[in-house]
């Protein structure tokens, strides 16, 4: 829409943690060995030392994003999908295809 020219609209349901999606992923699939919990925090510091990838997520550590998308609704007229749905069904999708 013109109105939304320019504009920064973020196209996402919500945030969602890898722990929460592990948690969704679980209980659909609870047969499966599915790890749901979370490295302390001292410990992924100690790591962040010796692996450059750990490093760059230390300042996430903890932090929930709070996003809106009042934007893409209001501007855009979008309707969103509840995130655990859509994890729930990319992982049916990699077990029926095999790849999980």
């Amino acid at each position: 829409t013109p109105a939304s020219i320019g504009e920064r609209i973020i196209g996402a349901s919500d945030f969602l943690s890898f722990q929460d999606m592990a948690k969704a992923i679980k209980a659909r699939f609870p047969q499966r060995r599915i790890p749901t919990i979370v490295a302390p925090h001292f410990l992924m510091k100690v790591l962040a030392i010796f692996d450059k990838a750990i490093a760059s997520i230390i300042p996430a550590l903890g932090r929930r994003e709070s996003i809106s998308n009042g934007r893409a609704r209001e501007m855009l007229g979008m309707s969103f999908r509840d995130p655990r749905t859509s994890v729930m069904e990319a992982a049916e999708y990699l077990v029926e295809q095999k790849l999980a």
